[in-house]
Parts: C-alpha cells; structure tokens; sequence
C-alpha cells in the first residue's frame, strides 16, 4: 500500500480529494492510503500539526499546494526535513517559491507537468487522476488513465449562466452602447468549476439594485498572458470598445492575490511594479473573501482569517485596488463540502462603492460636489489643519483652484489659504467654548435638526445603537448640539464644502483618545459624516494631511462590517486622502478601514540639524577639552566644569542622567557620553518647513532634500558622506564608532565627519548652481583633489539624489496627475509608500496610488530566515482551536 499525504489550502479541494480517495478504495482495494490535512486547520491546532509531522515521516509521497505563499503553513520548514528523500508535488500561487523548490521535488519534468495538469483540472475524477497517475509514475502502477478534464467556465458570465461563444461579441457591443455606468466583475473560473457562484451573483444582483449594469468575466489567473487564455487575454478582448477606451467605468476584482505578479509583470529589483490595471486608468475594488464563517466574521475582532489577510489584502494592494469589505464568507454545505456564501449588506456596500466611483468618472466636474476636509487635533480653532509636514492651508487653496479650473461651481473665488481658515473661524469649528448657542446656531452655514439625526441613529444595528447611547446618552447628544440641532463646523461655497473633521470625544480628552479604536464617537461625529453623504450630497470627499481619526474609530481591525463605525461614518463614497509617503502603518489604516485611495505627497525639505546657541558653546567647550588634554593639562578642569555647567544649562545632564560627581569622577567617560549626544544631534535631519501639496521645493530647500536622500545607503550605493569620508582615507564607521577619538591632525573623530557634511552641502551647491549636470559632477570630483582617490560610486549617490529624483521632487504636476485622476474616477499606478531619506529615494511620489512597499522575491535557499517568520507569527492568536484530524481514507 502506498501511502500518500496531502496538505492543501483550497477548500473544494478538500472537500473533492476524500471523495477521489474513497473512489479508489473501493476500484482498487488496499492500492493507496491517503492523508488530507487543511492548512488552516492545522495552523490553529497544535496537536494537528504533531500529526502532520508523524504522517509526513511515514509517507511515501506527498502533495502540497499552497494558495499565496507557503509561509502561510507554519510548520513548512519541519515538514520538509520529514519528508527528505521522498517524492513531493508542490504547486503555489507565487511563482518565486515555486521556481525555489521545483528541483528539489525529486520528480521527473514530464511527471510533474501530468501531475500538475490533473490537480489544476480539480475535480474529484481528475484528484482520482492524480492519484493514479502519481502511483504510475514513481510506484510502478499501471492503472488506466483518462486525460485531464478540459478547462470550463471561463468566458462572459450574466446572472443566466455563461453566454455561448457567439453570443460574446453583440453582448460586448451593448455593453458599449450602455448609457448606464458598467461595473467590470472579475472571476475565477474555480468558482465557475466548482459551482461556487452564490456569492458572485449575489454582487451582480446588488450592482443591477444600485443602478448599474454588471459585466462579470471569467478565466484563469493571468499567468499566461500573451496567449489567448487568462483574465488579462480577456479584459483587453471585452473591456476595450474599438477605439481602446474601456467599457466598464470601474472594475470589482472578486478573488484574491496579485494578477501583476501572477502575469509575471513584476518590474525589476528595487523598482515599482507596473500594475495590470495601470493602462484601463480605472478605480479597481477588491471585494474581499473570507474562511470565516459568517458567525466567526461577526465575532472576531479581526475581520479576515490569517490565510485570507495576506491574499485578499496584501498582495491585491501590490496592483492598487482599493480595498472594500468581505463580501462572502465561507459555509459548510450539508454534504461536507465549503462554499462563499454572500453577506447581505456587506455585497450591497462594495456594490455601493463601484457604482459610485464609476458614477465620479462620469459626472461632469460643474455637476460634482465635492467635500474637502481638515483634521484638528487638538480641536482648537487655532490647530484646524494640523498635519504631519504638511501646509494644509495652502493644499486645499491649490487644490479648490484646480477644481474650479476644471468647472466645479463656487460662488466664490478663495484669495488665499488663510482666507480658507478664516471663513472657517468665523462660521463654526469644533471650539466653541466662547459662543452661545445662539451665536453658534446664528453662524452655522449647516446643521442636522435632531428628529433628521434620529432617522439615520434608527438605520444603526442595536449593539452599536446602546454603544453611542451608554457614552454619549440618547440621540442627538450633547457634543455641537445648539437648540436641538447638531451643528457641522465648516463653509459651504457653491459645490464646494470645506469642513473640520469632528470632535470624536470630549475636548479634555481629545488628544487621549486620538488613536483609541475602543472609544465611540459621539452623536454629532456621526452627523457631520451622514450630512456630507447624504444632505450635502458629496460625490467625493477629500481628507488632507497625515492623519485624522476616521481610520481609528472603533470596528474590526480589517474588513469592516455594517457596525464598525469607519464603514458607518465614511459609507459608500468615493474617499481621496492626501498623506505623507513616510507614513506606512497610519497610512495603510486609513486605505484598508476607510476604503481610500491615498494620494502620497512628498515629505518637506530636510536639512541637518547642526548647532547654534548654548549647543554650539558646549560643542565648542567639548572640542576644547580634547585638544586641552593633548597640549594643555592644566586647562582641562576648568573645561570641564565649563561644559557641566552649559550641560547642566540646556538640561542635557537630565537627558544623560549625568551628575558632577559622575563627570568629576571619571571625566573621559562622562565627556565621551556628551560628545555621542552631541555627533547625534548634529547628524540628525530635521524637517525644513512644511510641504504643499504639489508644490516643489526650491532652491536651497530642493539642494537639502536632495542631498538628504542620499545620506544612508541606498541598496548597492552608499551613504553620499561615507563615499567622502572613503576617497579622505578614512574609515566611517571607525569615525561614527568612537566621535570623542583624538585624530594626530588635532581632530576629533566628529570634527572629520562634519568635514564630510560640509563638503557634501559645498558639492550640492555647486551641483544645482550647474543644472546637476553629469559632466558638472565629474569636474567637481577633480577639483576637489580628494587624497583618497575619487569617492566610491559617487556617480550612484549623484544619479539617485537630485536628477533623476526631480520628476518627484521637482515637478508639481506629478501630484496633481494623481490627484485629478482622483476627482474624475480614474485611478493610477500604485506606488510603495517609503522613507525617501531612510533609502528609498525611488519612493518619491510619482502620480500613484499608495501602496505598502514593493513585493520583494523570496530568496533562494533561506529557509530557515523563512522558518522564523513563521515561528514568530505560530504565536499569534488565531481563534479558538479546532479543526478534524488528517482524515484517513
């Protein structure tokens, strides 16, 4: 008897290979035995796992197949050694891990490809061909074989099934003569395969509800692009009328995973991968499936399974989708088998968002209405704006002339950004400690009377109703409430509403409840939200600057459900959010609890921190007592008590935890402590102003954050003042190691480095005076006469600053080709968020979509770095543990 062991991920698959294996069983008696183990299953149960170990030791065979990557299987890296010397299939949806373990399955090329055809073609017949075959192949059957199941379900697919072949193209051209907005639904044929629609239907009935026309495609994933086969092969045949333009004003992406990667489109090393979307300048939604059940997704604080998250979230991200909700979550059928089965409101809520991001791209801009919002932390008139590195003032006065460029009505024309603030000051903020609520009521260009409010409270479920009640007591509260109206603090101008994103607590406890997801938001928050949807009639909203307290409000952590309170504020509109690049976790919160496209913009100038005042006095003092101790003994006590006295003045001691007797007691030690603070400060970056939003900087501004950029090490370029400390003839990290060190030629070690810095502003300057000329870089160098010889890959640490930066630093049309093809509905290419200073100088924002970072490839033979993800993520809670023993069969 041949014993074979299969662990999977997929669930029809799991459902269909018991029913293979029984099959066989009773045709060939004793032939085989067979072990299925579903990796989630065995991720949340530790004696699972034992089990698979022990049945991996015994096997013969083994077959693994791995939906995103393997690390999703925690115990990867022990069941491999226990299956060393056997024979393994092993497909995965990441094609680096695959091409990875390949030659180390032990099976023949031609084998694996026939083994490969029958577990793609999936269902029990062919697993039963996958079986037989694998018995053939390595165990000296000879059992008759019936080819693999040809491909099915793939095509255009309505709610009346799939269309016949030479029906495709007349439904194509209705759909390009539609005058209502089409919504593109893209589809796994697995669904279609397996019978597995529910879920898929469910949508298209709820884009039809909401007034759009659903166009669904099926087919495989598009890793064979280039033939006429995969979902990319059939968008560019159907999405595309004659004239190149796409039918669907938006698209919804119904499974998982990334279809850049899978296409094999991956961009080089260190390089933005272009997005397959990129070309169709569409907003793509990514509905989200889940294996929870429905009982488990209302549950778990979570929203997504561990196996879901990285596939429907992370890796769709890689391409630029907009993140939506799980629209479908995973059941059990009575027979055993799992299927999608749809959530009601939550099909309904992206069904919402594509109609209403395809409806934005149709609108004519003197039609739309537009809502532009600022935070205000603390909620003070005198902090409305605030944002990390950004002049929001001056960003929203840009971006509302650029809307009336384009024909947004208003009934005025703003002069300035402090214009903007100060209308707003003089109608309502969320400070109004010094009006009565007849001023308050007086000033308001809107309110919500409380019998409206009460309307939209009724909509809420009961747990999230008795939520707001017990903080905040009955509908409409207290907080911004003015005789029985919840006032909106913010200005009304034509099509344009510039309003202060709400108080989400009591003004005393603002600042402690900022990030707090545990903390309801009182009545009026919920208003202001509701009013901009629904009464103002928004067809956008713009929230500008890093960051507000949307993305914060209580709910689940991903996947949002109709009582978590981003989804119940935010709704279905199309949500643009202006943030800084260098700001990944906050950011990627807001795109995934808020369903925003963020449009990065740059981090402000950045220059060194250096001295002035007391600091440069004790650094002076500092230098003054190595030099003493060298040629001058008798003067070091007196330097000494100079420069505790001036540590003692700018509290630095504080900060070291530095008394007089510690400094008397051991001088070298307690002066070398200063003298590290001291290099620290000096090298430190600080922000030189703030940013505009597509505005770039300039000048000496442009000159710092150029050279900023090129201060760490970028990938195979070092750091710009390491490449001149190298062609000086020093070692940096020598320098960097030990800053108090004495050098023979009188310098500290500090004393060279800033030498470095200094050279490094000298050579930028004299760069932009030049136009950063190539050929200007090269004079320089030679003039410079560096003893050391020319600094090491300084043409690298010239090409990555200011050049070839300038296209995002430089140009402020870049911002706004994002930021336009935000208020039409057309979305663009996903760009990795990134620290431009901390070595990613490519990251400077490019006219795209923000993404997490670019997927990197898996390295080759690291498993063992592999294997300590996963032990770190083992501890992670994954639920009550459950889940049936390897069923023998």
């Amino acid at each position: 008897m041949v014993k074979l062991l299969f662990v999977l991920m997929n669930e029809y698959r799991l459902w269909a290979l018991p029913q293979a294996l029984a099959a066989l069983e009773r045709r060939y008696p004793g032939a085989v035995e067979g072990r299925v183990y579903s990796v989630r299953e065995i991720n949340a149960d530790a004696g699972l796992e034992r089990a698979l170990l022990a049945d991996g030791a015994a096997a013969d065979m083994a077959f693994l197949a791995s939906h995103g990557s393997i690390q999703n299987l925690y115990c990867f890296s022990r069941l491999w050694e226990a299956l060393e010397g056997r024979p393994v299939y092993f497909t995965s949806t990441m094609g680096d891990e695959l091409a990875e373990l390949l030659p180390r399955l032990g099976l023949e090329p031609a084998l694996y490809a026939a083994l490969d055809s029958y577990y793609q073609a999936g269902s029990p017949a062919d697993l039963e061909g996958l079986v037989l075959c694998a018995l053939n192949g390595r165990f000296g059957g000879d059992y008759p074989l019936s080819p693999p199941s040809p491909p099915r379900g793939q095509g255009v697919y309505t709610l009346e099934g799939f269309l016949p072949p030479e029906r495709e193209a007349g439904y194509r051209a209705r759909m390009a003569a539609e005058t209502r907005p089409v919504i593109g639904v893209l589809i796994h044929d697995h669904y279609a395969r397996t019978g597995n629609l529910e879920h898929v239907d469910a949508l298209l009935r709820a884009i039809q509800a909401r007034g759009g026309v659903p166009y669904a495609l099926s087919d495989s994933f598009a890793a064979d692009h280039g033939t006429e086969q995969g979902i990319l092969y059939r968008m560019e045949r159907f999405y595309r009328r004659a004239d190149g333009t796409p039918i669907p004003g938006a698209l919804v992406v119904s499974y998982g995973f990334s279809l850049t990667t899978l296409a094999g489109r991956e961009a080089r090393a260190g390089q933005v991968p272009a997005s397959v979307f990129e070309n169709w300048g569409l907003p793509v939604i990514q509905g989200l499936t889940t294996y929870f059940s429905a009982d488990e997704y209302r549950r778990d604080i979570r929203g997504l399974d561990l196996v879901s998250l990285p596939v429907c979230v992370y890796q769709p991200e890689f391409d630029g989708q907009l993140i939506s909700v799980p629209y479908a979550v995973t059941e059990r059928t009575a027979d055993g088998r799992k299927v999608c089965r749809p959530l009601p409101d939550r099909v309904t809520r992206v069904a919402e968002l594509a109609c209403r991001w395809a409806e934005l791209a149709r609108k004519p801009m003197p039609e739309k209405k537009v809502a532009v919002i600022f935070h205000n932390m603390p909620p003070r008139s005198d902090t409305i704006g605030s944002a990390h590195g950004l002049d929001t003032p001056e960003t929203v006065f840009r971006v509302v002339r650029a809307l009336e460029s384009q024909g947004l009505r208003t009934a005025y024309s703003f002069s300035s950004g402090a214009e903007i603030i100060a209308r707003i000051r003089a109608a309502v903020t969320n400070d109004n400690r010094w009006l009565s609520p007849e001023a308050a009521l007086e000033r308001a260009e809107a309110t919500v009377p409380a019998e409206q409010y009460q309307g939209w409270f009724d909509r809420l479920n009961p747990e999230t109703r008795a939520q707001m009640e017990e903080s905040w007591g009955p509908a409409p509260g207290t907080v911004m409430v003015s005789g029985g109206q919840i006032v909106i603090p913010g200005i009304r101008n034509g099509s344009l509403f510039v309003g202060v994103q709400p108080m989400r607590s009591a003004p005393e406890r603002a600042e402690e409840l900022y990030h707090s997801t545990d903390s309801t938001p009182p009545h009026s928050y919920l208003a202001f939200y509701r009013w901009v949807d629904e009464v103002f009639g928004a067809d956008v909203v713009l929230h500008v600057g890093t960051h507000g307290t949307l993305e914060w409000l209580p709910g689940k952590e991903i996947g949002l459900s109709s009582g978590c309170f981003g989804d119940i504020c935010i709704g279905g509109v199309p949500h643009l959010y202006i943030y800084n690049i260098s700001i990944l976790g906050e950011g990627m919160q807001a795109k995934r609890r808020s369903y925003a496209c963020i449009l990065d913009h740059l981090i402000p100038s950045m220059d060194d921190a250096d001295t002035y005042g007391g600091l440069t006095d004790l650094d002076e003092a500092i230098d003054g007592y190595y030099h003493a101790r060298q040629a001058r003994p008798a003067q070091v006590p007196a330097l000494l008590e100079r420069i505790f006295t001036l540590a003692e003045e700018l509290e630095v001691t504080t900060d070291l935890q530095l008394e007089r007797a510690d400094l008397e007691a051991e001088p070298e030690d307690g002066v070398a402590r200063l003298h590290r603070w001291m290099s620290r400060i000096k090298t430190s970056l600080v922000r030189d102003g703030l940013h505009i939003y597509g505005q770039p900087p300039e000048g000496e501004r442009f000159d710092h954050l150029a050279r900023a950029l090129v201060r760490v090490p970028n990938g195979a370029v070092p750091a710009l003042e390491d490449s001149i400390l190298l062609a000086q003839g020093w070692a940096p990290e020598e320098l960097r190691a030990a800053p108090e060190r004495l050098y023979p030629d009188g310098r500290t070690a500090l004393r060279i480095v800033d030498g470095a810095i200094a050279t490094a502003r000298r050579l930028f300057a004299r760069l932009s005076a030049e136009g950063y000329r190539p050929e200007a870089a090269a004079e320089l160098l030679a003039e410079e006469g560096f003893s050391g010889g020319t600094p090491p890959r300084w043409r690298g640490c010239w090409t990555l600053s200011a050049p070839r930066r300038r296209p995002g630093c430089a140009k402020p049309r870049t911002s706004w080709i994002c930021c336009w093809r935000g208020w039409r509905g057309a979305l663009s290419r996903p760009c990795p968020e990134a620290v431009p200073p901390g070595g990613m100088p490519t990251s400077c924002p490019r006219a795209g979509t923000f993404t997490p970072s670019t997927p990197p490839p898996y390295p080759a033979g690291r498993h063992g770095r592999w294997d300590r993800r996963w032990r770190s993520r083992r501890s992670t809670p994954t639920g009550p543990r459950r889940g049936n023993p390897g069923r023998r069969v």
